[in-house]
């Protein structure tokens, strides 16, 4: 990665960050949580929602089982948070796509993987067309841990509804 790629991705990267701690009424995490003090994460909740923000200029996105673990483990560690990534496809004149990765029940169509799960902007744009959730498993010796994908505004919706309760 070249000079200007890195200062180009550090920027959206804050901007992502900005927009997600706005959207949640949330904050963004000094140093996007790499602190020894910060808990982990880069936007947070206190006591009800830690993100962790991915952004890519590519039409595909390797979605980690250990990143996954790593912000639930933080989550739980702060107070029960509920993890959430956001990935964000920054597609050069073509749109910004969000969507919202989050611990789930066994949901139709899943990736399977064990280490990680590759998934392409195209397919995912076509499965969430109706707003539904797909799945992803991660297998470990037989033991299957299962988390979901969803348009990001549909994850927010359903968090605006909670907030509203």
């Amino acid at each position: 990665m070249d000079a200007v790629t890195s200062k180009r991705q550090k920027k959206m990267s804050q901007r992502q960050e900005k927009k997600l701690a706005e959207d949640i009424e949330g904050r963004t995490v000094a140093g996007s949580g790499a602190g020894r003090t910060s808990g982990g994460g880069d936007v947070r909740k206190r006591s009800v929602l830690r993100a962790e923000c991915k952004v890519t200029e590519q039409s595909s996105y390797t979605i980690k089982f250990t990143d996954l673990l790593k912000i639930q483990d933080q989550a739980i560690k702060g107070g029960l948070e509920h993890p959430v990534v956001q990935v964000r496809f920054s597609v050069p004149r073509g749109g910004t796509f969000e969507y919202a990765i989050e611990p789930g029940a066994r949901f139709p169509l899943p990736y399977k993987g064990r280490k990680s799960i590759k998934v392409t902007l195209s397919d995912l744009q076509v499965r969430l067309l109706n707003e539904e959730a797909i799945g992803l498993e991660f297998d470990f010796g037989g033991v299957s841990f299962f988390w979901k994908i969803r348009l990001w505004t549909t994850f927010m919706k359903e968090w605006e509804q909670r907030a509203d309760d």
